[in-house]
C-alpha cells in the first residue's frame, strides 16, 4: 500500500517540480508538476506576437511510474488551489490517463467569482503541455480576476485512487506544492534629468507591493508576501527577483548593486547584472534556500509573512557599465568631478574588458566621443586601451563647453575594428535637483515564463553565449550555464584554449547579435536553435569530468569534441539525405511501370483514332 502523509517539496520559487518517489502497490510513483506560460513582454510592455494574455498560462499535474515515466491509469486527484493567499477551488478530479492540465484565464467581468469548468478527457482547450509530452490529458479551465497574471500557485494535492477508480486508497498520498509563474509589473518614472523612463519588476515568487524609487539615492524598495516558517523555507528552493531597466536610464546603469532583505545585507554573488538584452539591462537577485535561513536567523524574519527588499548602488561598484552591441566587450566608465558642469574641465575614466575572457582588461583599438542629444560632438579621441591589470584605466580629458546641459552620451565605437563593437552610455551635465515621480498605477502587468533560475555567478566573471541565451530565454538557463562553465573552467585554463576563444570570438561576434535578435522575435527559430544545440550539449555531458592538466590534454579534448559533434552535425544529415534519396528512388521505381503502361495505352489510343479517321 502507498506511503501516506504529506510528501516533502522544494518547488516554491520554481516553475516546475518533481516529488521524491513513494511506493504504491509494489511500484515507485512520483508526482510531477510543470508549467507553460508566455515569455516576458518586450520593452514596450506589449506581449510577443501570438500570445493572448490571460489565456496561455497552464499548469500540468501528472502521477507517473518513476521507473518507466509512464502516467498511471484511473487517477483521482483531490486538489485545493490558492494563488498567493487567495482561495481558488477545492474539489476532486478524475484523470483516465493520470494527467491534469489547468488552464488559468484572467476574467475581470464576473467580479471576484472563480469559475472552474472541467473540459473532460482530451478537453476542448489548447494544451501545449500534454502535446509536448504526447499524453492525452483532462483539461480544466479556471477563470477569474487576474488568474493568469503570475505569482505563486499553491496546490494541496491528495491521490485518492491510482490504477482503479473503484479502489480508493486507505491512506491517500498527500503533496504540498507551489509553482511560481513570473509576475511582471512596470512602473513609469518621470525623472527630472532623464525624462520618461520605467523600472520593471519581475517576481518569480509572489505579488509585490509598496514600490518606491528615490532618484537622489537611486534606491529601490518594495515588499512581497513570504512566510518565514521552517516548513515554507524548506519548500522554497530559491527566491528569484529581477529588475528590467532601459539602457537610456543612465543613473541605473551602475556596475553593481547591494541587496537587503528585511535589513539584512545579502552577499555580493546574490546579484547578477545581465546587459545582453537589446535596449535594456536585467538585474537578477537570486536568493537560495540557505540564504533565506540566514536572513531569518540573522533577525530579518521577525516581521510577519513579509519580505522587504531594498536595492542600493554598491559603493564598491560606482562606475556605470555597458556591453557593446556585438556582446564582446564590457565598458566601465566614471568621471571627475562627480557632478559634470558646463564650462568646467571634465575627466572621463574608462576600462575596456573582454566579456568572454572573464572580464579581463584588453588592448583594443577604440574611437571614443562625447555627444549631445542633438548629435553634436563635444569631444573625441582614438587610441588603444590598456590591458594592464595593475592600472586598467584609460583617460580622456577635455573642457565641457559653455551652454551644454542635459543628457550627453559617452560613445565607444569600432573596438578592434568591428563596426558592431559599439555602445553608448547616457550621462547628465548640469544635473537638475529634485526627485523622480513614480506612476501610482502600472504601465502593464503581464505573465511571463523564463523559468526560475537556480544558479548565480558574479557579473565580473563574464557573460554567456548570445545565441544560446536567446534560445533558452535567460542567462540563468542550465544549458547556458553549462556552456559558460565549459568556457571558464576548461577552455580558458590553457593557452591553447584561450587562443581558440580569441579566434572564435572574432568570427562569432560578426553574426551572433543579429541571430539572437531574430530568435527573440520568432519562437520557431528559438525552438530550432534548441534542437540544433542539443547534440553539442550531449557531447559535453559525455566528456564531462575529463581531466585536463596540460596543453596536450586540451588539444585532445578539443579534437574529441569536434569528432563527436562532427558525427552528429555532418554524418547524421548525410545519412538522412541518403536514406531519403533511396526511398524516393524506390517510390519512383514502384510507380514507373504504371506510368509506362499509361504512356503505351495513350499512344495506342492515339494510333487507333488516327486509323479510324483515315
Amino acid at each position: 500500500m502507498a506511503a501516506s502523509g504529506i510528501q516533502p517539496a522544494a518547488g516554491h520559487g520554481t516553475s516546475s517540480e518533481t516529488f521524491p518517489p513513494v511506493e504504491l502497490n509494489g511500484r515507485q510513483v512520483a508526482l510531477e508538476i510543470s508549467s507553460s506560460a508566455p515569455p516576458p513582454p518586450e520593452t514596450t510592455g506589449r506581449p510577443p506576437a501570438g500570445i493572448v494574455p490571460g489565456e496561455d498560462l497552464q499548469i500540468g499535474v501528472a502521477l507517473v511510474d518513476f521507473d518507466s515515466k509512464v502516467t498511471l491509469r484511473d487517477v483521482t486527484f483531490y486538489i485545493r488551489a490558492e494563488l498567493g493567499n487567495k482561495f481558488l477551488f477545492e474539489r476532486e478530479f478524475r484523470a483516465d490517463n493520470g494527467f491534469l492540465v489547468f488552464n488559468f484565464a484572467s476574467d475581470d467581468s464576473a467580479g471576484d467569482e472563480i469559475t472552474v469548468r472541467d473540459g473532460g478527457e482530451g478537453g476542448d482547450q489548447y494544451d501545449i503541455v500534454s502535446y509536448l509530452l504526447g499524453v492525452e490529458s483532462r483539461n480544466v479551465r479556471v477563470s477569474g480576476p487576474s488568474l493568469a497574471d503570475g505569482g505563486l500557485y499553491k496546490f494541496d494535492i491528495s491521490i485518492v485512487t491510482a490504477g482503479d477508480y473503484s479502489e480508493r486508497l486507505a491512506s491517500p498520498i498527500g503533496y504540498d506544492s507551489g509553482i511560481s509563474i513570473p509576475m511582471i509589473t512596470t512602473y513609469g518614472v518621470k525623472d527630472p534629468n532623464f525624462g520618461d523612463q520605467y523600472i520593471r519588476v519581475i517576481t518569480y515568487y509572489d505579488k509585490i507591493a509598496g514600490f518606491e524609487y528615490d532618484s537622489k539615492t537611486r534606491e529601490i524598495r518594495y515588499s512581497m508576501p513570504f512566510e518565514w516558517s521552517d516548513s515554507n523555507i524548506d519548500q522554497s528552493y530559491v527566491v528569484h527577483e529581477e529588475l528590467s531597466i532601459p539602457d537610456t536610464y543612465g543613473d541605473l546603469l551602475l556596475s553593481g548593486f547591494e541587496l537587503y532583505i528585511n535589513d539584512v545585507r545579502l552577499p555580493e554573488e546574490t546579484v547578477l547584472i545581465d546587459d545582453f538584452f537589446t535596449g535594456e539591462r536585467i538585474v537578477h537577485f537570486i536568493v537560495p534556500q540557505e540564504q533565506l535561513y540566514s536572513i531569518r536567523d540573522g533577525g530579518g524574519g521577525q516581521e510577519d509573512d513579509i519580505m522587504n527588499f531594498v536595492i542600493r548602488p554598491d559603493t564598491n561598484h560606482t562606475r556605470i557599465a555597458s556591453v557593446t552591441e556585438n556582446g564582446q566587450f564590457r565598458i566601465f566608465a566614471s568621471w571627475e568631478p562627480e557632478e559634470l558642469r558646463s564650462g568646467q574641465n571634465a575627466r572621463i575614466i574608462f576600462e575596456v574588458t573582454d566579456v568572454f575572457l572573464k572580464g579581463a582588461p584588453i588592448a583594443a583599438e577604440y574611437h571614443f566621443s562625447v555627444t549631445t542629444e542633438d548629435g553634436s560632438t563635444i569631444f573625441e579621441q582614438s587610441g588603444v586601451s590598456t590591458d594592464s591589470r595593475d592600472d586598467p584605466t584609460n583617460v580622456a580629458e577635455f573642457e565641457m563647453p559653455q551652454g551644454v546641459s542635459g543628457i550627453a552620451y559617452l560613445n565607444f565605437e569600432r573596438l578592434q575594428g568591428n563596426e558592431r563593437a559599439r555602445t553608448s552610455m547616457p550621462i547628465v551635465i548640469d544635473r537638475v535637483s529634485g526627485g523622480a515621480v513614480i506612476d501610482d498605477g502600472t504601465i502593464g502587468v503581464t505573465a511571463g515564463a523564463n523559468g526560475a533560475g537556480e544558479t548565480s555567478y558574479n557579473e565580473e566573471e563574464g557573460g554567456g553565449c548570445l545565441i544560446a541565451t536567446a534560445a533558452y530565454g535567460s542567462e540563468l538557463a542550465p544549458q547556458v550555464q553549462q556552456l559558460r562553465e565549459l568556457r571558464d573552467n576548461t577552455i580558458l585554463r590553457t593557452a591553447y584554449g584561450t587562443a581558440f576563444m580569441s579566434g572564435f570570438n572574432s568570427i562569432y561576434y560578426t553574426f551572433s547579435p543579429a541571430v539572437a535578435d531574430l530568435q527573440r522575435e520568432h519562437q520557431t527559430l528559438r525552438d530550432m536553435t534548441r534542437i540544433a544545440l542539443t547534440p553539442m550539449l550531449v557531447s559535453l555531458m559525455l566528456l564531462d569530468g575529463t581531466s585536463i592538466g596540460t596543453e596536450y590534454d586540451m588539444l585532445a579534448y578539443g579534437i574529441s569534441i569536434i569528432a563527436l559533434n562532427g558525427a552528429v552535425y555532418v554524418a547524421l544529415p548525410v545519412a538522412v539525405t541518403v536514406i531519403a534519396c533511396e526511398r524516393l528512388k524506390r517510390w519512383r521505381d514502384d510507380r514507373l511501370p504504371d506510368t509506362s503502361m499509361r504512356v503505351v495505352e495513350r499512344r495506342q489510343h492515339v494510333n487507333h483514332r488516327s486509323v479510324t479517321h483515315m
